[in-house]
């Protein structure tokens, strides 16, 4: 379990690190300890609780809720084409394949994106396309600017907690 968290963790500030540097140390440090990656774990979790990245983007909320929607979400950003103008745009669409892709019904993913479809978020104007709406996208970007941000901060009180401890470590070593 440890060693999954710890993955996605590193996963995670290296995504960080392309847009905030000062997070890539943090990276070398969930890669050779233990407690740096727990230490992370419980910073990135009270990072998020305190900010709450879902509050400030109700159509990105509406996908964290579904089942599978943000790993369909983050598919359908990745099926873009890269020289986009915003974050979200158009993409190739497939209700089967995203359902075989996530495991889940298909009926599941026609009643998400029905759902997205009727409060305005996307548009389905072809059976093989989806379009977002600008208000989609400015959402996903404050998204992943506030999650960034977390992660970053996450980060950085991780690595101050691991200066602590190695403190206190040499502290008490001294003291015996």
């Amino acid at each position: 379990m440890i060693r999954v968290w710890r993955e996605r963790a590193a996963a995670e500030v290296a995504a960080a690190s392309l847009v905030i540097q000062q997070a890539r140390p943090a990276l070398k440090l969930l890669v050779t300890t233990t407690s740096s990656s727990a230490s992370f774990g419980v910073a990135q979790v009270r990072s998020h609780g305190a900010r709450g990245p879902g509050r400030a983007t109700p159509a990105i909320r509406f996908f964290l809720t579904r089942e599978g929607g943000l790993s369909i979400l983050h598919d359908l950003l990745l099926r873009q084409p890269s020289d986009r103008p915003r974050p979200l745009t158009e993409a190739p669409f497939s209700r089967a394949a995203l359902a075989r892709r996530f495991r889940i019904s298909r009926t599941h993913v026609r009643q998400v994106f029905g759902d997205a479809e009727a409060a305005g978020w996307v548009a389905l104007p072809q059976p093989n396309r989806i379009v977002f709406s600008p208000e989609m996208s400015e959402q996903a970007e404050r998204h992943f600017a506030l999650t960034f941000f977390a992660i970053a901060s996450a980060a950085q009180a991780a690595m101050e907690a691991m200066k602590s401890t190695a403190r206190a470590s040499r502290d008490a070593a001294r003291q015996r």
